[in-house]
């Protein structure tokens, strides 16, 4: 695989309903698409949703960083063979982490090892598991959003049409005691279920919510407390007795050190697109399972079908997962870019998705009709 041009796409897609998270209202999401293409005219897939409040990046830099640093040591570059691929790949990743850029490197490499699986016909997952993957059986979890009293239960109602054993409950705002109340209410007692802060409280505020939530059977609480608060993380996690997800506090390698260190969580919540792409990702999944801790796969809202491909191959190259998120396109995305539906079934199941590499293509309309501008290099 020689790699001759690389494409960066910066592409405003609409959003079904306005965005509850910084920045509050908007009604399109904002993401870069890369293409990396090779000398054969075979094109890999990348994508980023630069996230201020996750790993410091943003749009404006992430681009400036894909299209003068890590793009450009892509072009001319020859790959033979997967490990080479692989040992390069891993140590600008690491320069990445260190100058914080996870998001855009994420994007570059994705597209670089979908761009080397496709030139070899066989899915990316295989790559990843570094052979026969797991073979995992796939379900995705159900979300519910923040959300007055009379949409969640509209929500809890279609999850529970739809099948969805496993329901995460939004809770960082005032309502979250009654909407857990509710859906407990609603879906009956065997499903799991599960609720995320999103960092909202402060540790006695945390302690004191959970405790009143734990009645209903929480599994896990994600991200009661602030990011940098990882004593304060681990102390929610002792006094409550539930098991703590890191996610807000999870960005990179050198932060999944830092909280299995301080024992400051039981599992470690890992997204593509925050943590420096697929192999960061399976690292971190590594020091996950070495420390004797749960990991789950999550996903960014506003996330096409390049990302929600990306985490599939993840998912079933591992397969230990505890809990599965995404694809998020479908249900909050107003249209997608690829041609393929990555979605999922009845009761979130989801199979393998079929083809090399990742297993899905550019739609050239939906490109045109949501790509603000383009910059191309060869």
């Amino acid at each position: 695989m020689r790699i001759e041009r690389v494409r960066i796409h910066h592409i405003m897609i609409p959003l079904r309903s306005a965005c509850r998270r910084p920045p509050a209202g908007r009604r399109e999401g904002e993401n870069l698409i890369v293409e990396v293409e090779s000398s054969a005219g075979v094109v890999g897939l990348g994508e980023c949703l630069p996230r201020p409040q996750l790993t410091g990046e943003s749009v404006a830099g992430s681009r400036e960083a894909l299209s003068q640093f890590l793009l450009p040591e892509l072009l001319g570059r020859t790959f033979r063979e997967f490990a080479p691929l692989r040992a390069f790949l891993v140590e600008r990743g690491e320069a990445a982490e260190a100058a914080g850029r996870l998001a855009a490197f994420g994007a570059a490499e994705t597209a670089a090892l979908d761009l080397f699986a496709k030139e070899r016909g066989v899915p990316l997952m295989r790559l990843l598991a570094g052979g026969e993957p797991a073979g995992a059986r796939l379900v995705y979890t159900g979300l519910l959003p923040a959300a007055g009293a009379w949409r969640a239960a509209r929500r809890a109602l279609a999850l529970r049409l739809a099948g969805f054993r496993q329901i995460k409950v939004k809770v960082g705002d005032g309502g979250g005691l009654e909407r857990v109340r509710l859906v407990r209410r609603l879906m009956g007692r065997h499903i799991d279920l599960r609720v995320d802060a999103n960092a909202a409280w402060n540790v006695d505020e945390a302690i004191e919510r959970l405790a009143a939530m734990k009645a209903f059977g929480l599994s896990a609480a994600e991200q009661p407390v602030p990011a940098e608060d990882l004593d304060g993380l681990g102390r929610v996690g002792r006094e409550t007795g539930l098991d703590i997800v890191a996610d807000e506090s999870l960005t990179g390698v050198e932060s999944a050190k830092r909280l299995i260190e301080r024992r400051a969580c039981r599992v470690l919540n890992v997204r593509v697109a925050k943590c420096g792409g697929l192999l960061r990702s399976l690292r971190i999944i590594e020091l996950a399972r070495e420390a004797s801790l749960d990991w789950q796969l999550g996903c960014l809202a506003g996330e096409t079908g390049v990302l929600a491909a990306a985490g599939r191959h993840l998912a079933c190259a591992t397969g230990d997962m505890r809990h599965l998120e995404g694809p998020c396109g479908p249900f909050r995305l107003g249209a997608d870019i690829v041609r393929e539906r990555v979605t999922v079934g009845w009761a979130g199941r989801a199979r393998p998705l079929p083809g090399p590499g990742l297993g899905v293509t550019l739609s050239q309309r939906a490109i045109e009709r949501f790509t603000r501008d383009s910059e191309a290099f060869e």
